[in-house]
């Protein structure tokens, strides 16, 4: 269940970075047009400036708590994601250092007195599930994609480099590739005409890139990409090209 998911894994970041014998806090409420959901721990707590950051996959610098404590790792990146794909909110308050973070779910209540059918939720749903193969030499990266994607009820594939990948064939057929174009050993270009060569002319090749200027997304085009995605990317762009697939070509 993907909202288990997101407590689980806040509940988990709220252990790690708190002593041994702490007590974890986890309340509920709810109004007529929201449900609030907070984790309050007292742990090592986030600088101010932080707070702002710490969703994303990627933060250098060692005023957040992965520099002493072995990452923030995707946990939150995750729980950002799957909220969001519920059309809810997640925040985070901290005093500061040394004095504890709360963790902030805000979701869209819906009334269980009511039998009619089920509104949009937010999530998505797709008509068949896609065989997606994500190629990315960041671990971090490759596998919050992953875990989109997957939670979005898509069949993934992962590997960080082309070899890899192509290995990868033997036993999964994708139906759309999401390549990084700066791979080590044969970059995104090279990996692309591979599997154009070991796969149906069919499959979609959507591009990652730290550049996305007209010359760039014109190069990728003639290489038979049908997407290129600049990062950072969106999360729900990346899902409305995966998804932008036509039946067909599943």
């Amino acid at each position: 269940d993907r909202l288990a998911q997101v407590f689980s894994n806040l509940l988990t970041n709220a252990s790690k970075f708190s002593p041994p014998e702490a007590t974890i806090a986890m309340r509920a409420c709810r109004s007529e047009e929201e449900v609030v959901i907070e984790v309050e721990d007292p742990g090592i707590g986030i600088e101010p400036s932080m707070l702002d950051r710490v969703f994303e996959v990627f933060v250098q610098g060692s005023k957040l708590p992965s520099t002493a404590h072995g990452g923030l790792g995707l946990g939150l990146a995750i729980v950002k994601s799957l909220v969001e794909l519920h059309h809810g909110q997640v925040s985070v308050r901290s005093p500061g250092p040394g004095r504890g973070s709360t963790f902030r779910v805000q979701l869209r209540a819906v009334d269980d007195r009511i039998h009619s059918p089920p509104t949009d939720t937010g999530l998505r749903r797709i008509t068949s599930s896609r065989k997606v193969l994500v190629v990315d030499d960041n671990v971090d990266a490759a596998e919050l994609l992953a875990a989109l994607l997957g939670n979005a009820g898509h069949e993934v594939m992962v590997a960080h480099d082309g070899p890899s990948a192509i290995a990868l064939l033997d036993r999964f057929t994708p139906s759309v590739a999401v390549l990084d174009l700066g791979l080590p050993v044969m970059d995104g270009y090279e990996l692309a005409a591979a599997l154009r060569q070991r796969l149906e002319p069919s499959l979609v090749l959507i591009a990652l890139s730290g550049y996305g200027q007209r010359d760039d997304r014109a190069r990728t085009a003639a290489a038979g990409f049908r997407v290129h995605l600049a990062k950072p990317t969106d999360r729900r762009r990346i899902l409305d090209a995966v998804e932008s697939v036509p039946a067909a070509d599943v």
